[in-house]
């Protein structure tokens, strides 16, 4: 038997073969090369494949070529406290305003957004494209004392985007959360508005599961801001918000 493994490794596809056999082999047979992912990749498509992508992709590229909204200048990526992530932790806050959600504040994670917003138009494509991801929005209720080790885990590690919230982080000291402009309450309940990736403790941030509640309001997170964005009524722009 033969098991075919794909890895993507910068502009490269890493393939490894795994061969598994019924025999006395002391162990499998494991072959690995590197494909390039440049002009030369993929020069003789499968007929079969493209007759599939032919017969909905003009459908597709109509519907992503809609245009949802414009902004006043480009919104890169790069890190917790790029354009794109402090855009995107604003607007699902305004989201649930505008849903009658109430939350005190808002939690992205890095890797999930895959790259940023051009200047000016904006198309469906270019939403799918930075949040490639179908994750739903959730809401959790959650007790202060994890959000104090959520603030360590980020002093540990590295930050994670948040709106209306302000980590600061200082040698030899413990890290300090301000939600809402407030010193964070051990003992209080506070609402936090995510992605189920995250909510669920994604990329180590296990001690969100041990929210008390989770609610779905029944959207996807990149719905919700393709929703902030067509409702805006002006340009997008990133808010100039503080974060340490």
């Amino acid at each position: 038997m033969y098991i075919v493994l794909f890895k993507k490794t910068g502009r490269a596809l890493l393939l490894a073969t795994v061969a598994l056999c019924a025999c006395s082999a002391p162990a499998p047979l494991i072959t690995t090369s590197l494909q390039p992912i440049d002009s030369r990749f993929d020069t003789a498509p499968d007929s079969a494949t493209q007759a599939i992508v032919g017969r909905y992709k003009p459908l597709l590229d109509v519907r992503m070529g809609v245009v949802v909204g414009r902004t006043s200048q480009a919104l890169p990526d790069g890190g917790f406290d790029s354009p794109i992530a402090r855009f995107t932790t604003y607007a699902i806050l305004r989201y649930a305003e505008e849903a009658g959600i109430p939350v005190d504040f808002s939690l992205y994670n890095v890797g999930g957004l895959r790259t940023g917003l051009p200047k000016g138009e904006l198309r469906l494509f270019d939403l799918y494209t930075v949040y490639s991801f179908d994750n739903n929005v959730v809401v959790l209720t959650i007790q202060g004392k994890y959000l104090r080790e959520l603030a360590a885990f980020f002093a540990r590690t590295h930050p994670q985007p948040m709106g209306n919230a302000a980590l600061e982080i200082a040698p030899n000291c413990a890290p300090s959360l301000r939600i809402n402009g407030e010193e964070l309450d051990d003992g209080r309940m506070y609402r936090l508005i995510t992605n189920n990736f995250v909510g669920s403790g994604g990329d180590g941030m296990t001690m969100l599961r041990e929210a008390v509640a989770v609610e779905y309001p029944g959207i996807l997170f990149r719905d919700a801001i393709i929703h902030y964005i067509q409702t805006a009524g002006r340009e997008i722009a990133p808010p100039q918000e503080e974060r340490k």
